[in-house]
């Protein structure tokens, strides 16, 4: 895969346009500022407005080089302010059966269903909840309808629930006759304590009504701190709740023939419903969308590139140019590089290069030479050496934005994009390099948008800050159990990783697809490389959702210490600390993976890929049956830290070799040097076969 794609790739010859103008960092300034506002407009859904102002800019900053830089800004912009100009309204109510009222600012909800109408509960065993989940203060109030039995604030294992009763008394000699009739309400209570024990709470109280008990009204509201129970606008019983748990609104058993009526703040719960509602709208939208129309004419002219120029760019030497000696030795680096022998392949392409300066391909294969070892730096002065002794080559100014991009240097890659653009290179070959740059600055646009800070994450959400808070936790103790296993971190106390959680599929997959090398399919999360973020997409399966951010959150982890790690190293350990979480709070090494488990047991015997190929494949060979390899992954990982302390040292002392500096096959190697694999093979199988 490597050679294919030192060996094929197509060079283009641009050609240059007579120079945009640059008018001065103050210009450069106010054309950020006005994309800024374009955005702060886009956020409040005014989608007209925006475009507007989107256009006006382009109009005043018309020609100027600067504005190059923010093509994928601008194609994001325009691309949503079109879609959602001519969208029109989208109806939330649609498919419900009750009537509701929302405010899709304020992220409130009124839900209402009259007596024995349809409603939206469903059945979820015993229970008939509503696929609602809240992400603030709620209430849910029955009318003139049978005693019911409601809960609140379920959430996996929590709950809390209110069941409401009539009581009658017989009077004593007088069988026939029964006193007032009195009522009682019943508290049942489970929940998490601070130490992620699972408590109960019961308590049942008496009360009589005063009042006309032919107009009934139950009452149950959650607040920020507390739960509490009314009837016939009585304060019964209460309890306390926690901070950050909201949960979705039930029945037990069956569903009151009454009036019904829940509201309070759900605004995960409202874009994730519009998200779903405009979803296929969006694809056939996208599949249809072309950015060239919408540009005016000096930026259609850069997105396909000059044609005019009176003689194109020198495009450089290519390895079919070279002959004699030459050619002996490209053909050796690139065996070299092949065989991940970087150092030795390093100093061949260099030889070669001090003879043959205009090589084009020998500066991008030096540059791998130096990210195989890990080196970014030095992979960016090779690729910048050879940009500027070959300014004309399209590979390698791509090359070079995209090692920018990879780094993390988001807006060196944006300028380089510019001037690759402004010298003559169609916009069109930069854009997807030059999107994800954008993205990565200014993440997704979302109309309502909280956040939540903690040593080491930033978590933003266009849901609710309690959740932002969850999740920042969560990765808190995931990145203090690693550190303190693995020795990462050590040296991360001032960074704040990225974290977005998204509502719904759609914005979660739309943010992926365009961004380089980004796949979402089939995912729940995914960390990107390219942004350094990592992306979730909400699930209504609290612990999927915090074993989906522990898992990621690893891979967030790991890259910020190893750049591409071997790959079954990086997810095999991932998979084994997401599983090391206990339901109850805790964290316990060796704590089995059942879906790998079960993946590995129900196999075929001997299907396990031999130790002597797998450690040492390729991300493609890796990803080509991807459910067999996650499993065998965590298989080995578990294998090497439960097997024996032989076996831990193997692990650990890959690692820092790694860590070390040391290049993947080489680490690997060293760490397992001595061992007889085709034993370990037998080995491995014996240990699996008996968890």
């Amino acid at each position: 895969m490597l050679r294919s794609l030192l060996l094929f790739i197509a060079l283009a010859s641009p050609m240059p346009v007579a120079a945009l103008p640059a008018l001065g960092e103050d210009s450069a300034e106010a054309f950020e500022q006005e994309l800024d506002r374009v955005q702060k407009k886009m956020e409040d859904g005014e989608w007209e407005q925006a475009l507007r102002r989107l256009e006006r800019a382009l109009e005043s900053h018309a020609d100027a080089s600067y504005v190059l830089a923010h093509l994928g800004r601008i194609e994001l912009a325009l691309k949503r302010c079109t879609f959602w100009q001519g969208h029109g309204e989208v109806d939330l109510a649609e498919g419900l059966h009750g009537e509701l009222e929302y405010d899709l600012r304020r992220g409130t909800i009124k839900l209402s269903y009259e007596p024995e109408a349809p409603t939206d509960f469903q059945a979820q065993g015993m229970a008939k909840v509503l696929p609602v989940v809240f992400d603030g203060p709620y209430s849910i109030e029955l009318e003139d309808g049978p005693d019911p039995s409601v809960i609140v604030c379920a959430r996996g294992q929590e709950s809390t629930s209110f069941a409401f009763s009539r009581v009658f008394y017989l009077g004593v000699g007088n069988p026939g006759h029964k006193k007032p009739t009195e009522r009682s309400v019943r508290l049942r209570r489970r929940y998490l304590d601070p130490r992620g024990e699972l408590q109960e709470e019961d308590k049942t109280k008496d009360f009589t009504s005063k009042r006309n008990l032919e107009s009934r009204t139950y009452r149950v509201a959650v607040s920020g701190t507390s739960v509490k129970a009314s009837f016939n606008g009585k304060s019964l019983l209460s309890c306390r709740k926690a901070p950050d748990l909201w949960g979705q609104v039930a029945f037990a058993l069956t569903i009151p023939k009454s009036r019904i009526t829940i509201e309070g703040e759900a605004s995960g719960w409202l874009q994730a419903r519009l998200d779903s509602l405009v979803e296929a709208d969006w694809k056939r939208f996208e599949a249809g969308w072309s950015l060239e129309p919408h540009l005016p004419p000096w930026l259609r002219a850069a997105q396909s590139g000059s044609q005019e120029a009176a003689r194109p760019l020198e495009s450089g030497l290519l390895p079919a140019d070279l002959s004699g000696a030459d050619l002996e030795d490209w053909n050796r680096a690139v065996e070299l590089v092949g065989a991940e022998r970087y150092a030795g392949a390093r100093d061949v392409i260099s030889r070669l290069l001090a003879r043959q300066p205009e090589l084009v391909e020998g500066y991008r294969l030096l540059s791998v030479t130096w990210v195989g070892e890990r080196r970014r730096a030095e992979a960016l002065t090779a690729l910048r050496r050879g940009a500027e002794r070959v300014p004309g080559s399209l590979p390698l100014r791509r090359s070079l934005a995209e090692a920018q991009l990879m780094s993390g240097e988001f807006e060196a890659c944006l300028d380089e994009v510019a001037q690759a653009i402004a010298s003559g290179f169609a916009a069109s070959e930069f854009q997807e390099l030059s999107v994800t740059a954008n993205k990565a600055l200014h993440g997704p646009a979302w109309s309502s948008k909280s956040e939540f800070e903690s040593r080491h994450y930033r978590v933003s959400s266009d849901l609710s800050r309690d959740l932002c808070r969850k999740i920042a936790l969560e990765l808190e103790e995931t990145f203090r159990h690693v550190s303190r296993r693995l020795a990462l971190g050590e040296h991360l106390e001032e960074r704040k990783f990225q974290v977005y959680v998204f509502s719904g599929s759609g914005r979660y997959l739309d943010y992926i697809s365009d961004v380089f090398g980004g796949r979402g399919e089939n995912t729940l999360g995914m960390y990107s490389p390219a942004l350094k973020q990592l992306l979730v997409l909400d699930s209504t399966d609290s612990d999927m959702l915090l074993h989906t951010v522990r898992h990621e959150g690893f891979h967030q982890l790991l890259d910020s210490e190893l750049e591409r790690p071997p790959l079954w190293l990086n997810e095999g350990l991932a998979e084994y600390f997401a599983a090391a979480r206990e339901e109850r709070g805790g964290w316990r090494d060796g704590k089995l993976n059942e879906g790998r488990l079960a993946a590995l047991k129900s196999a075929r015997r001997g299907t396990l890929v031999p130790l002597e190929r797998f450690l040492f494949q390729s991300p493609a060979e890796f990803m080509r049956t991807p459910g067999p390899s996650y499993a065998q992954a965590w298989g080995l990982v578990h294998f090497l830290r439960h097997s024996s302390r032989e076996n831990r040292d193997c692990l650990e002392a890959l690692l820092s070799n790694l860590q070390g500096g040391q290049d993947n096959r080489t680490a690997i190697e060293s760490a397992f040097a001595g061992r007889d694999l085709a034993v370990l093979d037998a080995d491995l199988a014996e240990f699996l076969a008996k968890l």
